[in-house]
């Protein structure tokens, strides 16, 4: 009863206020949803993601990549692991998600010669989750999960590029050509 009040700040593990932790929550809720609708649409494309028929590797990497949590370049810079964000594939002065997905010139062949009717060839900057959501409602769950096997396919090259320092390009455009031999074989649009 005759007790006062203690005051604590529950975003730090001390319970104290620090402009660092209050920074820490301002970046979380400035990518939280803004509505419930948005979250409940979103909580449903989850859903559809966990329900692909892939491997459960890629399933963490879509996560990964939409979450912006995969370590390219950009984001091992922002964490000042490395002072260069140079992609390994083809040499660009800035290497994000969206970059090594689907707009370096290496992601680009690729797409090029798989059979997939989507809209993937835009290379505006945008949140990868955005991206997903928007071939995910173009196309059924079968060239869904083609197009996420083919986007951790070209992350798997573009970590032994980095790692190894080999010239993967060549090795996955001559796979994938061999699944997809001409683009008869496109995958339809969903209606």
């Amino acid at each position: 009863m005759g007790e006062q009040d203690l005051f604590t700040w529950n975003y730090s593990k001390t319970g104290s206020f620090s402009v660092h932790s209050a920074y820490h929550l301002a970046v979380s809720l400035e990518d939280s949803p803004c509505s419930s609708s948005h979250a409940a649409l979103e909580s449903a494309w989850w859903r559809k993601v966990w329900q692909v028929r892939i491997p459960n590797k890629v399933k963490v990497f879509v996560w990964r990549a939409c979450q912006n949590a995969l370590p390219t370049g950009a984001n091992l810079h922002k964490r000042a692991s490395i002072s260069q964000v140079v992609c390994p594939l083809c040499g660009d002065d800035f290497e994000d998600v969206i970059h090594v997905l689907l707009c370096c010139p290496f992601a680009r062949q690729v797409w090029g010669m798989v059979p997939l009717a989507a809209n993937i060839r835009d290379c505006a900057k945008t949140r990868v989750l955005l991206r997903m959501q928007s071939v995910a409602s173009q196309v059924d769950a079968k060239p869904f999960g083609l197009f996420t096997c083919v986007c951790w396919g070209i992350w798997w090259l573009r970590n032994r590029c980095a790692m190894v320092g080999t010239d993967t390009g060549s090795h996955i455009c001559n796979s994938v050509s061999r699944f997809f031999p001409s683009p008869s074989c496109r995958l339809p649009i969903a209606a």
